[in-house]
């Protein structure tokens, strides 16, 4: 995996939100995709999906952002 090409950027609540409705995401009813935890939009990390789903939802624990790029590497891909 190409560390040099991650960025983790960090939007704002209204971006996150229109992120969210252009991903045809409902940002009312947002579930952690690692722990299962209700989220929202205002403490939601949006990241890339391998598969059919259109991103990959994230609580603000860093064990589940930890397990997300533990699987990236697994699965041997590039975030660009």
């Amino acid at each position: 995996m190409a560390k040099d090409k991650i960025q983790i950027m960090k939007l704002g609540e209204k971006e996150r939100r229109l992120l969210l409705v252009a991903l045809d995401l409902d940002f009312n009813n947002l579930i952690c995709d690692k722990c299962g935890e209700k989220i929202n939009y205002k403490n939601c990390a949006i990241m890339p999906h391998f598969g059919n789903a259109n991103a990959t939802l994230l609580c603000n624990s860093i064990l589940c952002m930890t397990e997300y790029f533990e699987d990236v590497e697994e699965a041997g891909r590039e975030i660009n």
